[in-house]
């Protein structure tokens, strides 16, 4: 059984690899570069020293909350696309 600080640190280290996913993307996003999620996790793997899977399960795991997160912050903006609202 693991303890207490070693559950808290992984916990920790997640989430620093998770935000510096969604922070690649969002500048991937915004410079219009457009680098794919493969791409921005083996390029965090290498420069962490950790297997890509590791990056893209700690980024799956905590990207809901950070999406939240930002959305609440005004940093995102989520679009509500409506399926009735057409041009004629």
């Amino acid at each position: 059984k693991r303890s207490v600080l070693s559950i808290i640190e992984t916990n920790k280290d997640e989430v620093y690899l998770a935000k510096r996913v969604f922070l690649a993307y969002l500048i991937s996003r915004s410079q219009r570069t457009r680098e794919t999620l493969l791409q921005i996790y083996e390029e965090i793997a290498e420069e962490e020293k950790v297997s890509s899977s590791t990056v893209k399960n700690a980024y799956r795991k905590h990207s809901p909350n950070l999406k939240q997160k930002f959305t609440e912050l005004g940093i995102i903006i989520k679009i509500k696309k409506s399926k009735t609202s057409r041009s004629y």
